[in-house]
């Protein structure tokens, strides 16, 4: 093996068989003496007869393979956490470009992605509380007999006349229908409305009967039905449908059966 450079103590751990090596300077060479102390290779430590170095043992506190890697600027450290609070974007690429262990790569982008989609999930979940501590214009919590038990038979005027003054107040009166509305902008989670007519002295009037009929016990009015209602005063209430956009007193009814059908 014919090499014209000489191997050095602080070249990698290697054994170079083939070559004497002085046994102070732990210099590899071809010739008989060192090239840096000028001692002859004793015979011992000469190619063929010297006895071949052992495996170095690595130092379990070193972090790295003991050679020097060049890293470009943009690969450094600093620089990607810094890209990651500035530019997430380009952050997360250069960190996957550069030498960063696999967990910490997957760590850092599963901690981003969250970052990224927490806001929208705190605002549905505030919307969804919103919606789900919202007071309802009837009594849920009573089964159907004892809420018609409840409701006081009134004259269908004095919730007309005063529909913020009995806010609340379970009551119960007979209307006629006029129409079914589908709210456009949907009031409290609701959205069936009918609007209903009855008399104020001798004159007929328009209110607005808000269906808060439980599922699977609910009816289906149409017009010309004169029913019974049991439900609680909403106040006044502001329609908007797709061809018109009108207020009116509320009733919001829970429970209501047929009474008589006309034309």
């Amino acid at each position: 093996m014919k090499l014209s450079l000489q191997f050095f103590g602080g070249d990698p751990p290697n054994d170079y068989p083939d070559l004497n090596k002085c046994p102070d300077c732990e210099t590899y060479f071809a010739q008989l003496h060192c090239p840096l102390c000028g001692k002859e290779c004793p015979p011992e430590m000469r190619a063929g007869n010297r006895a071949r170095n052992k495996k170095p043992v690595r130092d379990p506190y070193s972090r790295g393979s003991g050679r020097v890697t060049f890293v470009p600027w943009y690969l450094s450290t600093p620089f990607i956490l810094i890209m990651l609070v500035v530019q997430p974007l380009i952050g997360m690429i250069l960190m996957w470009m550069g030498n960063w262990k696999k967990k910490w790569k997957i760590a850092v982008t599963a901690g981003a992605v969250l970052l990224a989609v927490l806001p929208y999930l705190a605002f549905l979940g505030i919307t969804l509380l919103g919606i789900g501590r919202q007071d309802a214009p009837v009594d849920l919590s009573l089964s159907r007999e004892e809420y018609v038990a409840a409701c006081e038979t009134v004259e269908p005027s004095a919730f007309y006349r005063d529909p913020w003054g009995c806010e609340g107040d379970f009551l119960s009166f007979d209307a006629e229908i006029l129409d079914v509305h589908y709210a456009i902008e949907d009031l409290q989670g609701r959205e069936k409305f009918y609007t209903a007519r009855i008399t104020v002295g001798e004159i007929p009037v328009l209110i607005l009967l808000w269906d808060y009929q439980p599922d699977g016990e609910s009816l289906n009015f149409v017009r010309g039905d004169r029913v019974t209602l049991y439900g609680q005063s909403a106040g006044m209430k502001r329609l908007q449908t797709e061809s018109s956009a009108f207020e009116a007193a509320c009733l919001a009814f829970r429970y209501a059966h047929l009474s008589e059908s006309g034309s």
